[in-house]
């Protein structure tokens, strides 16, 4: 247990009796919204608590954080930029807030357990490959009044269905 300072951002990483380590990011200066790559490749953290405040998940934020399970972003949040949980093979629950904007090019890639993600209606922009090689994703949803995305059966096209953007690895349906 202990708090580690990595800039203007500090982690506090605390294990529960049972081994779960859980990650809350806290002491962010007034001008700092951005949480950066202070905890990538870390092998020991189970899940997270990203505070509110936080806008921005800056690239490979959690990436290669393989024990990584569930994660709790903030309603503040607008942001997941690029590889931000790449390779978190255990990650298999993660809301995106209504607040998110855009999710970055491979943001979730290689999220080997992730099995849905729904895209909220304020998501304006998802980088190439953002759920690539998610072999367990059997379906990306996304609300019915996002502008600019749409899905059918769990496959992420454009809004106007014109461009397939992500078929799920896990979705089996022919």
């Amino acid at each position: 247990n202990g708090t580690l300072a990595v800039g203007t951002v500090a982690y506090k990483h605390e294990a529960a009796p049972d081994g779960t380590v859980t990650v809350t990011l806290s002491g962010l200066a007034d001008n700092a919204k951005t949480a950066r790559s202070i905890v990538e490749g870390n092998t020991a953290i189970t899940s997270a608590i990203v505070n509110e405040g936080v806008e921005v998940i800056g690239n490979r934020t959690f990436r290669k954080c393989s024990a990584l399970e569930t994660i709790t972003l903030p309603n503040t949040l607008t942001k997941i930029e690029q590889g931000a949980f790449q390779s978190c093979s255990n990650l298999n629950t993660c809301v995106i807030p209504a607040s998110v904007q855009v999710i970055g090019q491979g943001a979730f890639a290689e999220c080997k357990s992730l099995t849905e993600i729904v895209i909220p209606d304020s998501v304006t922009s998802i980088g190439d490959r953002a759920f690539y090689s998610c072999d367990s994703l059997t379906s990306i949803n996304v609300n019915a009044n996002n502008k600019y995305y749409s899905s059918v059966d769990g496959v992420l096209f454009n809004k106007n269905k014109t461009k397939l953007v992500q078929y799920p690895n896990g979705n089996k349906r022919n």
